[in-house]
């Protein structure tokens, strides 16, 4: 070897950089093949994997009891069948009640091409999320909602040609019109007072300010409307039930059992008679039963179609519909495939029906609502709940 090059090639730096040269090919080069391993071996993995339905609850807040009673109903199946015999799983997932983990959880379901249908999620604002992250997927996976009432999902799932959405129960359009049809019959100008549930604003928002609109478009006028909860207490500002000279006719909770507790303990301390409407996102076991503690009539909202053996109109009896209409979904599908359970969900929704549930009846029509579903309105009277008509 030249004298000249093997002194160079001595020299501590030449080493040095060499080490750097081939630490360079070497992240390239082998980790690149590491990555292409690791993705076959997953894609392999991948190829045994049974496809799944995925039940997405909040389960963390003892105080929000829908998803409690929603799993209840749903009866805790672990698998459903094909007509063509594949075995389909049904998984359950937490999103903790948090918007980052329903983020995160939803990304990663929407990605995950053995997922074929998303059952969720607990409340309005979750399920908007859990949309926006299927829309923003090239290979959507379809959705049931059995809770969520904003009117603007159909909108934002319409908009992005969505059409594997099925909406088990009425949107807050149909829960206003319930509502204002109501305190029209009770009282033709009536003076409403509305508290606006300050933590799930997709649902209490939405719902109203359609409420607001359709009292006032009726001859109502609004004495207040403002947001509720810990951070907004009514024992801050009494005033708007203790004024005697203009006092509200109704008191209208637009929110779910979290803030609907905390308000009955201010009722019942303020020792209000004003009749208060509590919405479906109300209509619990625990805040129904609580509500007979106080010195006024209560009315819930429920898309529960009460029926003899049936005598509750909460989350549970929704919850056995949801897993019957899962089972009637995979069972018209010959494959168990993403995209098959998709298609069938788009161009076949006409098969997709149950009559006689155990909140109802159920027949969608081209967006995925249920034609055949309307809101009641309960009044809570000797402990027990009975629908309101005539109205």
């Amino acid at each position: 070897m030249n004298p000249k090059l093997l002194q160079f090639l001595k020299k501590p730096a030449v080493w040095i950089g060499g080490a750097i040269i081939a630490a360079i090919i070497g992240w390239f080069v082998v980790m690149p093949l590491d990555r292409w391993t690791d993705r076959q071996k997953r894609q392999e993995e991948a190829k045994t994997e049974p496809n799944f339905v995925a039940v997405v609850m909040s389960k963390s807040d003892p105080t929000f009891t829908i998803p409690q009673e929603f799993l209840t109903g749903f009866t805790g199946a672990t698998q459903l069948k094909t007509r063509g015999g594949d075995v389909v799983r049904i998984n359950y997932y937490d999103d903790n009640y948090s918007t980052y983990e329903a983020n995160r959880l939803a990304r990663e379901l929407a990605a995950n091409p053995h997922c074929v249908l998303v059952i969720g999620s607990a409340n309005s604002q979750l399920t908007a999320i859990t949309l926006s992250a299927i829309l923003a997927s090239s290979d959507r996976p379809s959705m049931l909602l059995p809770i969520a009432t904003a009117s603007s999902l159909t909108q934002i799932a319409s908009s992005a040609d969505y059409r594997a959405m099925l909406r088990m129960i009425p949107d807050n359009d149909n829960q206003a019109d319930q509502i204002k049809n109501f305190i029209i019959a009770q009282k033709k100008t009536p003076k409403v007072a509305i508290l606006v549930d300050e933590d799930n604003s997709t649902y209490s928002e939405d719902l109203s300010k359609k409420l607001s609109a359709k009292i006032r478009l009726s001859g109502g006028e609004i004495l207040y409307e403002k947001a509720y909860g810990n951070a907004c207490r009514l024992m801050d500002n009494p005033s708007v039930l203790l004024n005697k000279e203009n006092s509200p006719d109704f008191i209208i909770f637009v929110g779910v059992s979290n803030n609907g507790l905390l308000l009955i303990d201010e009722l019942k301390a303020l020792k209000n008679g004003i009749p208060v409407i509590f919405t479906d996102g109300c209509t619990v076991e625990e805040l129904i039963r609580r509500t007979t503690s106080l010195n006024c009539e209560s009315y819930f909202l429920s898309a529960v179609t009460i029926t003899e053996g049936q005598s509750k109109p909460t989350y549970e009896p929704i919850g056995h519909d949801a897993l019957k209409l899962a089972e009637n979904i995979i069972s018209g599908v010959f494959s168990s495939s993403k995209t098959e359970v998709r298609r069938h969900i788009e161009n076949d929704k006409s098969s997709i029906v149950i009559y006689g549930g155990q909140a109802g009846d159920y027949e969608f029509d081209s967006e995925g609502r249920n034609k055949r579903k309307s809101f009641h309105i309960y009044r809570r009277s000797n402990g027990k709940l009975t629908m309101v008509t005539g109205y």
